[in-house]
């Protein structure tokens, strides 16, 4: 992928598996697959951008909003509760018994 702004994308459907392909561009490209989703919805997503100033002790940091599209939107919804989930479950020592054949 060309270097692009933040918030383009370029997306490749495959309609004999019906497969969605769609790279994004955020801070860097972000790749995502889907078979449910379309690529008709964008929703905003809000980032932070540096605004340069003066001197470099002065450069500030503003939110902007910047087009997202729905299938990356949804990805970090639900994976919120996986990533808890995996840290949940990492807190618990499975015991195992094995029989000893030495």
């Amino acid at each position: 992928m060309k270097k692009k702004n933040r918030g383009d994308y370029d997306f490749a459907l495959d309609n004999k598996q019906k497969l969605l392909i769609v790279r994004w561009m955020d801070n860097y490209v972000v790749t995502v697959a889907s078979t449910a989703h379309g690529i008709k919805l964008i929703s905003m997503a809000s980032r932070y951008s540096t605004v340069p100033g003066v001197d470099i002790l002065l450069h500030r940091k503003k939110r902007i909003a910047i087009p997202c599209p729905n299938l990356g939107a949804q990805y970090n919804q639900f994976m919120e509760g996986t990533d808890q989930m995996d840290a949940n479950v990492g807190t618990y020592r499975i015991t195992i018994r094995e029989k000893k054949w030495y």
